[in-house]
């Protein structure tokens, strides 16, 4: 019996219809057919309309993968027979604690020994810091456990090239945050990369080829390949990072007036028309412009062949009748049926011969995150557990910090700088002639004209229609 791990797996690909087997490595097997593969339209319209679409679909027509959590039996062909739920976090009851300082040793005990799993076999370690308390608490952690080997950790932060101050409460240059954190411990030795002459075109093409879909993230790909490369280039084995922390280690607690108003929701949901065009809806739930959807980068034509209940039809689970309650928010944060997050790390160590691991989806370290009792992580404003953990440890200016890091903050700048060449590719005819299937290229390059003043949430859009552009280029020609 062959099964995938609960939350941090190397993907299973396989042949919805025949059941195939293809392994994990999705970009390769393409390559290797001699035929042209199909879109996938149904995760199309989730992946640009949705985040995160809730299903173990791929963007290629019947590809998935092997959900986590999941025991699988093949037959001597290769072909996926059976498959089965084994890990259930539902399961995982709130426990009572004799004290806060009892909780707060047992969660540092299951935290080093998860870090210290991931730094296991490692000769040079890097991790990723942004300046937050995620990837912060995990090189703390990490730089502790090396610093008794008498070891150095690497940590690798991206900053922005163009100053942008700050936007919406958050900041954009994270480096002030993450030089506090890297001098709370001697032998961090930390590095910083505000990527001046990368170009993010250059960078979509390149993560089109590696991962072999259009993530929500496409707009920090370009940091990330560079911290890759620069980890491939000076022998790193291992770069440990903090993706899932949000809902582990510093999950900010479910309110029970968060818990009443989702449960009110249940019971009386907003009235969808469910058979109304997609292309005709003026509010669909999830949606990333829930009051506009005809000014999505998706054409009309595309949208029209869709409704709203096609878009809001999900994989069915084992877990879907056992939701429920305050723990389902920091579950479902968790992504237990369908997880694209492992898939991408996985994908770029392939890619560079770096393990990239992360501490925080250690399955026993998630357990015992998910037996701390709700009322604890809200208190005190949210995030309490991480909070209370990390205080007199790392610096308190991180720590209490309330502002959060904005990611490729200065994105703008950066496709400013490529304008030219952008519209030369949104009205290169040859070059979009498939992706203009799906794409209203003609309002992408009202856009691209003007994106010295749309608002910076576009970017993200402009993003993933370069990427879906790149992509058919990639597999579909």
């Amino acid at each position: 019996m062959n099964q995938t791990a609960p939350l941090q797996q190397e993907p299973q690909f396989y042949h919805a219809e025949t059941g195939s087997l293809i392994g994990n490595d999705l970009s390769g097997y393409l390559r290797s057919k001699p035929s042209r593969p199909a879109l996938n339209d149904n995760y199309l319209i989730k992946r640009f309309l949705m985040y995160p679409p809730k299903s173990c679909q791929t963007i290629f027509a019947g590809i998935r993968y092997i959900p986590p959590g999941h025991r699988y039996e093949l037959d001597g062909a290769g072909r996926l027979t059976a498959m089965s739920r084994y890990w259930y976090p539902t399961h995982i009851k709130e426990r009572r604690f004799r004290s806060e300082q009892d909780l707060i040793t047992e969660f540092l005990s299951h935290y080093e020994k998860a870090v210290e799993r991931t730094l296991q076999g490692g000769k040079k370690i890097g991790s990723h810091l942004s300046g937050g308390l995620d990837s912060g608490s995990v090189s703390f952690l990490a730089a502790g456990i090396l610093k008794a080997q008498q070891r150095e950790l690497t940590t690798f932060t991206s900053t922005e090239y163009f100053d942008t101050g700050e936007r919406k409460n958050k900041f954009g240059n994270e480096a002030h945050y993450a030089a506090m954190t890297a001098r709370s411990q001697p032998n961090i030795r930390p590095l910083y990369f505000n990527c001046p002459d990368i170009s993010l075109l250059q960078a979509t093409q390149l993560g089109v080829r590696v991962l072999a879909d259009v993530p929500h993230g496409m707009g920090n790909l370009y940091w990330l390949f560079e911290i890759a490369e620069y980890a491939k280039e000076h022998g790193f084995d291992v770069v440990l990072n903090g993706q899932t922390g949000n809902a582990t280690v510093s999950w900010k607690g479910t309110r029970w007036k968060d818990h009443a108003r989702a449960l009110a929701k249940e019971f009386w949901p907003p009235r969808f028309n469910l058979e109304k065009s997609l292309a005709d809806a003026r509010q669909i739930p999830g949606h990333f412009r829930p009051n506009a959807p005809e000014r999505q980068v998706l054409n009309r034509d595309f949208l029209s062949r869709f409704t709203v209940g096609d878009l809001l039809r999900q994989d069915s689970d084992e877990l879907d009748k056992e939701l429920w309650g305050m723990k389902k928010f920091q579950i479902e944060l968790l992504r237990p049926r369908h997880n694209p997050l492992p898939l991408f790390w996985h994908k770029l160590s392939a890619h560079y011969g770096t393990q990239y691991l992360d501490p925080t989806a250690d399955v026993d370290l998630t357990a015992f995150c998910l037996s701390v009792p709700e009322s604890y992580y809200a208190k005190n404003g949210g995030r309490n557990l991480i909070r209370t953990a990390m205080a007199g440890k790392m610096p308190d200016e991180v720590v209490f910090n309330r502002k959060k890091g904005l990611q490729s903050s200065d994105i703008r700048e950066r496709w400013l700088r490529e304008k030219k060449e952008l519209l030369d590719l949104l009205n290169d005819r040859e070059r979009t002639a498939k992706a203009a299937e799906y794409l209203d290229l003609k309002f992408l390059v009202r856009l691209a004209e003007n994106m010295e003043s749309i608002d910076y949430s576009w970017f993200g859009s402009i993003s993933r229609a370069v990427g879906l552009i790149m992509l058919t280029e990639e597999y579909l020609s």
